[in-house]
């Protein structure tokens, strides 16, 4: 591991000594939890180092502190960079953040006005005619009834300052110049590295190199003879007709489609995630939105081996949940990318049946965002050909005209609101019913007496394995006889909650309906909101949810 580590901070070699190093080190101050006591090693030793403070690095940081998980940040620059880079934050990444105390709320209250940014303009001047607008919002994006929370348009380095801030509030301090000796001797002490920010493309002045990732070994893509000085400082102060703002600087476009070969290493004590594992050319916002996935892929599969919950074999797991989708992700991005850039040089009379049919750059991919679901890795199919996750075959990246197809597939689970008897509690999404604070499943029955039974065995197994279990109850209609029927048939448990459907005008189909499941069946949801299993009809062998299915999911 040493000698990695070595390796790995010559990336961030500054030359001012041999063995220092500078950067930026945000360490936890204390512990948020109330689990300290099964938190294996001595309070000195930091169990996990992330190697980057991006949004995924900063994004890991805070899952892992309220998960209980002891972890520093290593940045290598000094400052945050002001370039806006990302700034496309979709359904599921918004959906993480809702949970991040109230960062969600935060982003949608400072991003700019929506009609500001729902467009795409294409035109070959900022003063020349327009060739072509699309309109990428939709009526139904901002209803809120696929998903709890919209998207956002927010510049990655305003969201660093509002992670930067979440860290602050759960007690984390800021320190510089960390010498690599001691940090390479704390690390053979520690027991996980994860790499967030850690590849890079080979530029000249005038062109750029990148080796990408295709259905050929490997091939290169060159941007030959590009005018980098029109960009100039120069350039820029003859046109202060149209820009009335100070340049803080400029860089070229990046476009690459990266996959590593391998997303662990050191006996899974090295994990890549976000652009260390997977890079994506910018079109399509896939890049932070699916670093921020591993991230909350990663966060409680990490936490459950810390805390003796699971075998560390269960980070193999997070490997085989994300590589095939986000290798077939980022080479098919890469091919639309280029096919719109290809139409593009055509003539212009082609331009508007390029527009017409779609063909253009999209802002928002339903499927690949609220639509994804891991094929494997710590899940159990249903057992039923008919349900049974399939293996993703890419043929195209969906466009955003079928993202109405969206809320009634098996792909998802329906987000609807619910309320419970304590009249002093909102309404609830479906996904409140997942803890972010602990590493806990999540078993979804309806009151009838075979769930009920289903629920007491997943309870004694769940106990046996150590594996924190909740179990909510769905009623589709008010509680009125039903009051005290899951507290007497869940007895002994404590750890359950009948929820009731909200009224919703807008549709009065049930929630299982929606599901395309019976209210006989049931479902077992992951800390990180991913279905682990679920029966769809009725099941006939209540003890296969025992071992079987928690010892495959969490590998033990």
């Amino acid at each position: 591991m040493a000698g990695f580590l070595s390796k790995f901070y010559r990336l961030y070699r500054t030359g001012a000594t041999n063995d220092a190093v500078l950067c930026n080190c945000y360490v936890q101050r204390r512990l948020l939890s109330s689990h300290t006591d099964r938190i294996n090693g001595h309070d000195s030793i930091l169990p996990v180092l992330i190697v980057g403070a991006g949004p995924v690095g900063l994004v890991l940081s805070i899952l892992l502190t309220k998960l209980g998980v002891k972890c520093a940040v290593v940045e290598k620059s000094r400052d945050f960079s002001r370039h806006p880079q990302a700034h496309f934050i979709n359904n599921r990444s918004m959906e993480v953040f809702r949970k991040l105390d109230g960062l969600a709320d935060e982003i949608l209250r400072y991003q700019p006005p929506v009609d500001l940014w729902r467009k795409f303009i294409y035109c070959t001047s900022l003063t020349g005619p327009i060739l072509g607008s699309v309109d990428h919002m939709q009526p139904q994006d901002f209803d809120r009834i696929v998903s709890p929370v919209s998207v956002a348009h927010f510049s990655q380095y305003k969201l660093m300052r509002l992670l930067i801030k979440q860290l602050k509030t759960l007690f984390f301090k800021s320190e510089v110049m960390v010498q690599l000796a001691v940090m390479t001797e704390s690390l053979q002490r520690g027991k996980y590295l994860l790499g967030h920010e850690c590849t890079s493309i080979n530029a000249t002045e005038n062109n750029v190199t990148v080796t990408v990732s295709s259905e050929r070994e490997e091939s290169t893509f060159l941007s030959a003879s590009a005018e980098f000085e029109d960009f100039s400082s120069r350039t820029y102060a003859s046109k202060n007709r149209i820009f009335r703002h100070k340049c803080s600087g400029y860089k070229a476009l990046g476009d690459a489609a990266e996959v590593a070969d391998e997303f662990l290493a050191g006996n899974n004590r090295i994990i890549l995630a976000g652009d260390a594992a997977h890079r994506f050319p910018p079109a399509g916002g896939f890049g932070m939105n699916t670093g921020i996935q591993d991230a909350h892929n990663l966060a409680w599969k990490l936490a459950s081996v810390l805390k003796g919950i699971a075998q560390p074999s269960i980070l193999f797991t997070y490997k085989q949940s994300i590589a095939t989708f986000n290798t077939a992700l980022s080479v098919e991005n890469l091919k639309q990318q280029w096919q719109f850039l290809l139409l593009y040089v055509l003539i212009q009379a082609l331009l508007i049946l390029i527009f017409e049919e779609g063909k253009s750059l999209q802002l928002q991919f339903p499927a690949e965002d609220l639509g994804f679901r891991y094929s494997k890795g710590a899940l159990i199919s249903d057992g039923d050909s008919l349900s049974s996750p399939p293996e993703h075959n890419w043929t195209k990246l969906t466009r955003l005209s079928e993202k109405g197809a969206l809320t009634s597939t098996d792909e998802i689970i329906p987000c609807q609101q619910w309320r419970t008897n304590c009249a002093h509690m909102d309404a609830l999404s479906t996904l409140d019913l997942v803890s972010v604070d602990n590493v806990e499943f999540v078993l979804i029955i309806a009151p009838i007496n075979e769930s009920y039974q289903l629920a007491q065995a997943a309870f004694k197994v769940a106990e046996e394995f150590k594996v924190p279990l909740k179990v909510c109850v769905m009623w589709q209609d008010e509680i009125t006889d039903g009051i005290g029927c899951s507290e007497k048939a869940l007895s002994p448990w404590k750890n359950y909650i009948d929820v009731i459907k909200a009224e919703c005008p807008e549709t009065s189909v049930s929630w299982w309906d929606l599901c395309r499941m019976t209210d006989r069946g049931a479902i077992l949801v992951r800390p990180d909101e991913h279905i682990a299993w679920r029966a769809k009809s009725e099941i006939r062998m209540i003890h296969f949810l025992s071992s079987e299915v928690f010892s495959a999911i969490i590998e033990i």
